[in-house]
């Protein structure tokens, strides 16, 4: 994961947070190693979106045993939530695969 498909540069960790991570699907750079013009794979790019997301479709259940297990208020509960649904974002965005970019024609 992380790696330009036509050389094989990998990404650091920093590197991909800073400066691909904010980037859109339609977004275009170079890679730092081979100057190969990438972009995200679409396919992937949906599926880690789909997995960043998943928690929040589990909300109701995770603050509910966030506050059973630890006995903590029900404020105390939502921030823990928060913050580990923010780190999970994260590391799931670790995942993220690229591609070439096509490149477009240009009609006169």
């Amino acid at each position: 994961m992380r790696t330009c498909p036509n050389c094989g540069y990998k990404y650091s960790t920093k590197e991909f947070l800073v400066k691909i991570y904010p980037k859109s699907l339609n977004s275009e750079w170079n890679c730092p190693n081979c100057n190969a013009k990438l972009t995200f794979d679409v396919v992937n790019f949906f599926i880690i979106q789909v997995m960043k997301f998943l928690p929040v479709i589990f909300v109701n259940m995770a603050i509910a045993f966030l506050q059973g297990i630890s006995g903590i208020s029900y404020g105390w509960a939502i921030s823990v939530y928060v913050l580990l649904s923010i780190i999970w974002m994260f590391i799931v965005s670790l995942f993220s695969k690229f591609t070439i970019a096509k490149t477009k024609k240009r009609y006169s």
